[in-house]
């Protein structure tokens, strides 16, 4: 299967192809009825966001190189792709490959002895005639989530018993357009608190999917589903039009109130797919609301390719006049490292850091310092997740400026949302 590829072909970071020509090229060859039958495998490597917040991007890509140039010993002549962050693809004629997974996963379990590194893989023989080579992808890759966050497995083959996930998730997909233009996908809105007065200072638009079918998905579930589909620029950017129309129709029905700023979220996947800044302004404009009054929130997310570019975008919407969030500090693969590159107004700290605050001896110095830090270069804090008057106190004590939680009020649908603005406005 092997063959010439040009550069717009191939990643980057690891040399191997890229996601869409991998895909392209299996499909050739499963559309081929004289090819031989392949077997698809799926490869992630397990705590490569510790890894990375320990070591930071430049060696985590240096890992990434060398899981690329075992799959490209071990499977040489095969398809061998990077799909995205820290996962792999294979397409193989090898009747062994369990026995390959394995021997992956022991050089890759002695790179760095300070980390547990595994990696795990899902396994799938595509039936003779179907050529989806996503579809295919996708039962390799529910079979490897199947043994995450286990110690005893290292690779695991599709099952027929897990179609009922692939059912969920086309669901999720096919449902998706519908969705928006019924209303079953819903904006909620939880307010953000000034630490210092208690006054609600502005809100962040959160994306809520109830469904005829499943009742309440949660958007831990289809937001990532949605990605994995290219489709979160459409779901967020159909957030943004939502808080847009609710903005005029609360100008509207209470002239005398003060529009209070509204964060809205953009997935990092966002920047990949389309002009964000211009898809942002395009609704923007269509509504005559303010750019002071809608703050851009970015995951920081995994880290990808193309990490110059989502730092020119960030800088994009800043010089278009938009208050730019880095969204979940302190998670994932969010580090110290980002902040050296990208220019940001607001950290917003991630809710682990406030969870069991009272009983941890060191969270209390790193909110602090992250506090100090974070004012020294010149941004704002918001730490979310915040429960408990205790967790406030201290917050407020170490100057966080806002603070967003269930202490103060849960998500609320459109109709809490505008109850609460009234009863603010005095009305």
């Amino acid at each position: 299967m092997a063959e010439q590829y040009g550069e717009r072909d191939l990643c980057q970071v690891t040399g191997l192809l890229n996601m869409m020509q991998f895909m392209r090229l299996a499909s050739v060859h499963l559309q081929d009825p004289l090819a031989e039958p392949l077997t698809f495998l799926y490869f992630d490597i397990e705590n490569f966001k510790s890894f990375n917040q320990r070591y930071g991007f430049q060696q985590g890509n240096r890992l990434l190189r060398y899981v690329a140039d075992l799959l490209r010993e071990i499977f040489e002549g095969d398809l061998v792709a990077r799909l995205n962050d820290d996962h792999f693809a294979v397409a193989t004629q090898s009747g062994n490959a369990g026995d390959c997974i394995q021997f992956i996963h022991e050089r890759v379990r002695v790179y760095d002895m300070g980390l547990p590194m595994e990696v795990k893989a899902g396994i799938y023989h595509p039936p003779q005639g179907l050529t989806d080579v996503a579809l295919i992808m996708d039962r390799a890759k529910i079979a490897c989530n199947s043994i995450k966050n286990t110690y005893d497995l290292t690779w695991a083959e599709f099952d027929p018993a897990m179609e009922e996930e692939i059912n969920f998730r086309s669901h999720i997909i096919r449902s998706f357009q519908e969705a928006m233009i019924e209303g079953y996908i819903e904006v909620y809105y939880q307010p953000e608190i000034r630490a210092m007065t208690r006054e609600i200072c502005g809100f962040e638009a959160l994306a809520r999917w109830r469904d005829p079918v499943h009742g309440m998905i949660s958007p831990g579930v289809f937001v990532p589903v949605l990605e994995d589909a290219h489709l979160s620029p459409q779901l967020d950017l159909y957030i943004i039009e939502r808080v847009c129309q609710d903005m005029v129709q609360i100008r509207h029905d209470i002239p005398d109130w003060e529009l209070l700023r509204v964060s809205v979220n953009l997935s990092r996947a966002d920047f990949r797919l389309m002009d964000m800044v211009q898809a942002v302004e395009d609704v923007r404009l269509r509504y005559d609301i303010a750019r002071s009054l809608l703050n851009v929130e970015v995951t920081e997310g995994a880290q990808s390719d193309d990490e110059k570019f989502l730092q020119g975008e960030i800088a994009r919407f800043r010089a278009a006049g938009y208050e730019v969030w880095m969204d979940d500090f302190g998670s994932g693969y969010s580090s110290l490292n980002m902040l050296k590159n990208v220019t940001v107004d607001i950290l917003k700290i991630d809710m682990g850091f406030v969870q069991n605050l009272e009983d941890s001896e060191r969270a209390p110095t790193i909110l602090r310092r992250v506090v100090e830090m974070a004012h020294d270069l010149k941004m704002s804090v918001v730490v979310e997740g915040v429960e408990t008057k205790a967790q406030i106190d201290f917050l407020s004590s170490i100057d966080c400026d806002k603070i967003q939680g269930y202490y103060f009020a849960k998500p609320m649908a459109r109709e809490d949302f505008t109850a609460l603005i009234e009863k603010e406005a005095g009305r």
